[in-house]
């Protein structure tokens, strides 16, 4: 029995687990990636192999598969893996799995694909009759040599393909892919955090006419398509780690439910369309902003997120950067107080999401939790400076709603007091939550899920309506 390796054995392919281990561990060596190219695929896979160590308890094995040879070895038939893969990756998985015989695998000038891999097989078992399990049209030749064949996820093409020239003893099908795993993969859920877009025009009171409507609308899904390229890449880049982490598994990229190619696909397309709504409906100045916006999460994904306190001051700007864009698609100066005021505000919700993480880690590991730059035991000091930061803020708009320049806006200023009272209530709240392990990691998506949140919103938007009012 010869069994292969990416796509069928294992869900999902080696060089793409690699180059997310690579950007996981050694970010530097991306840059490195041209030049290991020029040595060819197969020079290219034994670079890879040596730069990174990729832990195979991570990767995601069909346990029907795993079972099935299982039981082969046992009922005394040999099995062999032979992969495209290269042969020191190979070895460590097979070593691993402790299932095979034999390993066959690409070595530095010789890839082993196709032809090349029919001919490694046959030289290996000296004629003798096997069983082939595989997944793509590269094991065509293969395929017609076998005196057995099964079919691993195999597309309708490579079935009809493989068929119609000789019968095909098993078929594991793949499995059924909804649209709600893509909406899970895009993360649509969190686009309600783009509505940040739309407060500067209406905190100006601005009236919302066709034009400023449709300018809002395009911001919005601009905005929104190119955060959920971000997610897709901030998934790829955590597949090993998301694999371990007991909620995270179950994402769609951790848990292969979708691809890694596709994802990555999908990636650039929404990053295309994206930046077409920006050009076609929006200033300029939106396009630079959505690609700082991407810089900016690319460099946090691969190293930033590990620095201590740059990276809670780096997801407070990403909440900052949704305002000045707002500002900008619609023609709005954003006010200096609302700055400062979401500067504070958003710095809390930062560091409250690191509080809650240093919590679930601080019995686990007492330094360096999840590979940021705290250490589990940080969790006394993420109390102090939270909360802090929030009051902060509360103090922002306590002196803003007593400026005299308040009341260009909002001839009734007094009734914006009932504000901070309300978010005091709020942000003291999602602490005490937080303390008491109440809160999910993200306070922003919990607030969309608490009717407590929808009522100090409404009591807000309130308040705001009476000070508009001479």
């Amino acid at each position: 029995m010869v069994v292969d390796l990416d796509g069928t054995l294992l869900v999902g392919d080696v060089l793409w687990e690699s180059l997310s281990s690579l950007a996981a561990q050694k970010s530097r060596l991306l840059l490195m990636i041209p030049a290991w190219l020029l040595g060819g695929k197969s020079g290219f896979k034994r670079k890879l192999a040596e730069a990174v160590s990729l832990d195979p308890a991570g990767l995601l094995f069909r346990p029907e598969l795993l079972e099935y040879i299982r039981g082969e070895r046992e009922a005394g038939r040999k099995a062999y893996l032979a992969t495209a893969t290269d042969v020191l990756a190979a070895r460590a998985i097979a070593g691993h799995l402790k299932l095979f015989d034999g390993v066959l695998g690409s070595q530095p000038g010789s890839n082993l694909r196709g032809e090349a891999k029919l001919r490694a097989i046959s030289g290996l078992l000296e004629g003798e009759e096997f069983e082939y399990i595989g997944d793509s049209f590269a094991d065509a030749p293969i395929f017609e040599k076998a005196a057995r064949r099964v079919l691993v996820c195999p597309s309708p093409a490579l079935l009809r393909s493989v068929a119609a020239k000789r019968p095909v003893e098993g078929v594991l099908p793949a499995p059924r892919r909804s649209i709600r795993v893509w909406l899970q993969q895009l993360r649509v859920r969190q686009w309600a955090k783009n509505l940040l877009l739309a407060l500067p025009p209406m905190l100006a009171h601005k009236v919302p006419d066709a034009e400023l409507s449709i300018r809002i609308l395009a911001a919005l899904t601009g905005f929104s398509l190119a955060a959920s390229s971000v997610y897709i890449m901030n998934d790829f880049l955590d597949l090993s780690k998301d694999r371990r982490n007991p909620e995270k598994r179950a994402r769609p990229l951790a848990s292969g439910a979708v691809g890694v190619p596709e994802a990555l696909l999908a990636a650039a397309a929404l990053c295309a369309a994206a930046f077409s709504i920006s050009r076609l409906l929006l200033p300029p100045m939106f396009s630079w902003g959505l690609g700082v916006y991407l810089a900016a999460n690319v460099l946090y994904s691969l190293d930033l997120k590990r620095r201590l306190l740059i990276d809670v001051i780096l997801l407070a700007s990403f909440y900052m950067l949704r305002l000045f864009l707002g500002g900008i698609a619609t023609d709005t100066p954003v006010s200096r107080w609302l700055l400062v005021f979401g500067l504070f505000f958003f710095q809390s919700l930062a560091f409250v999401k690191r509080y809650v993480e240093s919590r679930i880690h601080h019995e686990e590991d007492p330094r360096n939790f999840g590979g940021r730059g705290y250490w589990a035991s940080d969790f006394q000091i993420l109390l102090v400076v939270g909360p802090v930061s929030g009051y902060i803020s509360l103090l922002v708009l306590s002196l803003y709603v007593n400026d005299n320049s308040t009341r260009v806006l909002y001839p009734s200023p007094d009734f914006l007091w009932i504000i901070c009272v309300a978010l005091m209530y709020w942000l003291t709240r999602i602490w005490f939550l937080a303390n008491r392990k109440q809160l999910p990691q993200d306070p922003v998506l919990f607030a969309f899920s608490d009717w407590r949140s929808y009522v100090v919103g409404a009591i807000s938007a309130a308040a705001v309506v009476a000070a508009s009012r001479g």
